[in-house]
């Protein structure tokens, strides 16, 4: 389905609930019982049941609304590799997110004095930052921008300061 179609139909779905909450609350009209002087409560009861029905209803359509539209928005785009060469002599994780550092994912583990692909990373956008750690603990990183890892044919390497921040920290070598 098309997202053209999609939004069509999201419009649509939107409008048939919103005349089903509407008709929903809309009050009934009862005929007045002078004996018992009830049928005024009868018919506040009754509204209440509607409005509450209504909202329940509303509810319902703007759950499923949201649903699809996520399921419209589909899977985010992903660059098909990065190559990441770690010339020094720590075993890395390495992880990637964008400029915000808000959503750190894990890209690769890159033994010491290696290179490692990794197949099929979200695209972060026009800069990415490459985070290195060691035994889990942050030992720099990197940003780059779209234009630097397209020109470097999606190719980073570990910068050298992360190896002698291992080292001021007393790491042992992994080779």
């Amino acid at each position: 389905m098309t997202q053209h179609l999609g939004w069509h139909l999201l419009v649509v779905l939107l409008l048939i609930g919103a005349a089903v909450a509407v008709m929903a609350t809309r009050p009934q009209r009862l005929s007045l019982d002078l004996r018992g002087g009830r049928s005024f409560s009868k018919v506040e009861t009754l509204r209440r049941k509607q409005t509450r029905a209504g909202k329940k209803v509303l509810k319902v359509i703007v759950v499923v609304a949201l649903l699809w539209l996520a399921a419209c928005a589909g899977p985010p785009a992903r660059v098909d590799r990065i190559t990441i060469v770690n010339p020094t002599g720590y075993d890395l994780d390495v992880d990637v997110a964008g400029p915000e550092r808000d959503g750190w994912i894990p890209a690769a583990i890159v033994e010491a004095g290696s290179e490692r692909v990794a197949e099929e990373v979200i695209d972060q956008g026009e800069v990415w930052v490459f985070r290195f750690l060691h035994w889990g603990d942050p030992a720099g990183e990197l940003s780059v921008t779209r234009a630097e890892l397209e020109g470097d044919g999606w190719q980073v390497e570990v910068p050298e300061e992360v190896e002698a921040r291992l080292q001021q920290l007393g790491r042992p070598l992994s080779i």
